[in-house]
């Protein structure tokens, strides 16, 4: 079964969008689903990070937890499943297993639990010298979403492994100014 936990854990910048959310803070890891859309963290982009709070962490996390963003589409489903099954063997990889894999990985799909942000902002001490808005952490989690979407939708029967996109230019900016948004003290952080 294709697991997209599985694969954002061995993709830098794919487990980095929701690390970076709430860092160590235990907000959870992303949900799969049938989405498209992007983060928003229901906070004002002018924001300073460096000044949320503990209940701005926590609305963040519920904020992002009941979006979009990070739910898988089906051509991600799609590709994952391509590749999984071609791997195991590529005489499987045909249309009606692609079909199988998908409806069973869908089946399994859970909705998000809401206790996994009661944790949220509890190392909120760390961001204190991010020098970037609340709109920056979201252009660089959505902009490294997007990277992430096209290349599992290109995986297929043919392409098993997915090549590692560079990091968006909002992300470099927002390390740069922000380095605890990527520390390895986050989950999936770079370090």
């Amino acid at each position: 079964m294709v697991r997209h936990s599985r694969v954002v854990s061995g993709w830098g910048l794919g487990a980095l969008f929701m690390a970076a959310l709430l860092g160590a803070a235990g907000c959870g890891a992303p949900s799969e689903g049938d989405g498209g859309g992007g983060y928003s963290t229901g906070l004002p982009r002018d924001k300073q990070v460096k000044d949320l709070t503990e209940a701005d962490l926590q609305r963040a996390c519920r904020s992002v937890q009941s979006g979009t963003g990070y739910k898988l589409t089906d051509a991600e489903v799609r590709g994952l499943c391509a590749a999984e099954l071609a791997k195991a063997s590529p005489e499987a990889c045909t249309d009606a297993a692609i079909k199988d894999c998908m409806a069973s990985y869908r089946a399994q799909e859970e909705p998000p639990d809401p206790s996994e942000c009661s944790n949220a902002g509890e190392d909120r001490a760390r961001f204190a010298d991010c020098a970037i808005t609340v709109g920056q952490w979201e252009d660089c989690m959505n902009d490294s979403r997007e990277a992430y979407r096209k290349a599992t939708s290109q995986l297929s029967c043919t392409m098993t492994e997915m090549a590692e996109p560079p990091a968006p230019p909002s992300c470099v900016t927002a390390k740069e100014r922000c380095p605890a948004l990527f520390s390895s003290s986050s989950p999936g952080g770079e370090g």
